[in-house]
């Protein structure tokens, strides 16, 4: 029997490709443990001591396992293959490695244990590795089974047959499991083969279809690019003249033109953001490097495009007041389709972050109109979500919350009024620097905040906006933890 084995152990090493193969039988007392019977390739230990390892039980606590359990026992895990350090040793190997042990059993009677390790290559096993080591396991147990059985009935000279019928009738089943797994490895690599030439056929196909699409929509998105930094660099330039020669006036004033002009420019500056989003997101497939490349240009210009406008909005506001605006009612479904837009606009933002984006709302109808105008409060939540994607920690969630406030809910005789907030991860603000996240034209040579991802004036221009349609912005934050922009609209009466 154990001649046999040892040619089953050389053809189980083959099939699998594996470092070692052991096949041991139960020692006199089934309970106390196994010896190697089998051992492929041959090691110190049967070279040269001329004897057969012996595995206690005691000693190894993952082979009992599978003895007491009668399941196979796996060691990927770096803790796992650390405990089977004394195994390797025993059989002659210094290095532990990945290691399956499947016991041989025959009903409950405990046959013996088949061992497939790598210590040497320490490449891990697959599932259908595994599926093959449990039915050469189960074939190995059978033949164990019959030799026993087949051994009680036989005589001294009936025994060679015999042993040459087992020997054969093992190698044989390794023979055509190895046949199996062949098949099966050759089946897999003409279905990649198979898969690889579709997808190219399709690239091909549809890169001939939507080459002049592209070339046309980035040839318009460029020409509009132009013209708006062309009317950009106008408007400040009038702005600028008409600040100097109307430096005495009244702030109201000041502001009404500022309004004016954010209305007249952030039209179609919205218009070519959401194309430049849409089209990174509807072909994010089928995008070659380049277009890529020019697409997230575009985005960076127009975003530059946007500072450069808030900045103007500050200095020409300076700090005699808020920005005036007209807040007429806002309809419930007005206001998430705002919230909702403002996210959908910087989906590549967070995207390209690894962010997720919850809102955590309740259903429009259980929202009440509000004093706002789309505009206001779309540039108020995109500049506040745009904070939130550049300070959070990528693989994270910035959470979107809405709430309607009855009036005197909290505090006596306050109006109602519908709580807006933004959720980050970004690490918190410290006390000291809260006070300044909302600063006007804050100094270049000033230390960064901490926690905070708008270094222009995205936010101080979020809160004008805000004061300006009669409601209130502040920050909650812990160190640590992240930050909170809240901000109250009131309800239209």
């Amino acid at each position: 029997v154990e001649a046999a084995l040892g040619l089953a152990a050389s053809s189980v090493a083959r099939a699998l490709g594996a470092d070692v193969v052991v096949i041991g039988l139960p020692l006199p007392e089934p309970d106390k443990g196994i010896r190697a019977v089998a051992l492929h390739p041959p090691t110190s230990v049967t070279l040269v001591d001329q004897e057969e390892p012996t595995l206690p039980l005691a000693n190894h606590p993952l082979l009992a396992t599978a003895i007491q359990t009668g399941r196979l026992q796996r060691a990927y895990a770096p803790r796992k293959i650390s405990i089977t350090a004394d195994l390797y040793r025993c059989l002659g190997f210094e290095q532990p490695g990945p290691l399956l042990i499947q016991p041989l059993a025959d009903g409950e009677t405990m046959m013996g244990a088949l061992l497939v390790g790598n210590p040497l290559s320490q490449q891990n096993w697959s599932a259908r590795d595994e599926q093959i080591v449990q039915a050469m396991g189960a074939a190995l147990a059978a033949s164990l089974a019959n030799a026993g059985r087949r051994e009680g009935r036989l005589s001294q000279k009936d025994h060679s047959a015999e042993l040459q019928e087992i020997r054969d009738e093992a190698a044989q089943r390794v023979d055509e499991l190895e046949t199996e797994l062949k098949h099966q490895r050759r089946r897999a690599e003409e279905l990649a083969t198979k898969l690889r030439l579709r997808e190219r056929e399709v690239a091909e196909q549809d890169q001939a279809a939507e080459a002049a699409i592209w070339q046309e929509e980035m040839s318009k998105l460029t020409q509009a690019r132009a013209a708006l930094e062309t009317e950009l660099a106008e408007w400040k330039e009038r702005a600028e003249r008409l600040a100097r020669s109307k430096a005495g006036q009244e702030a109201t004033r000041k502001s009404e033109m500022v309004v004016s002009l954010v209305h007249e420019l952030r039209g179609p500056m919205s218009s070519i953001t959401d194309s430049t989003d849409w089209m990174l997101r509807k072909e994010a497939g089928g995008l070659g490097e380049k277009q890529r490349q020019f697409l997230l240009r575009i985005e960076a210009n127009i975003e530059r495009i946007e500072r450069l406008l808030n900045d103007m909005v500050v200095k020409i506001t300076g700090v005699a007041g808020p920005i005036s605006r007209s807040s007429g009612m806002m309809a419930p479904a007005a206001v998430v389709a705002v919230i909702e837009k403002a996210i959908e606009t910087l989906s590549a933002r967070f995207d390209e972050s690894q962010l997720s984006v919850r809102t955590d709302a309740p259903p429009a109808s259980d929202l009440p109109p509000v004093r706002a105008d789309q505009d206001g409060l779309y540039q108020v939540m995109r500049n506040l979500l745009s904070n939130a994607a550049q300070c959070s920690t990528p693989d994270s969630e910035i959470l979107v919350r809405v709430h309607p406030e009855v009036g005197g809910s909290q505090i006596e005789d306050t109006p109602a009024y519908l709580l807006i907030s933004v959720t980050d991860t970004g690490g918190g603000i410290a006390p000291e620097d809260q006070q300044r996240v909302f600063q006007r034209l804050q100094r270049t040579d000033a230390p960064p905040i901490a926690g905070l991802g708008e270094t222009g004036d995205g936010l101080s221009v979020a809160k004008a906006l805000v004061e300006a349609l009669g409601g209130r912005l502040w920050v909650e934050s812990e160190v640590g933890v992240g930050s909170t922009f809240n901000f109250i609209l009131l309800v239209a009466g």
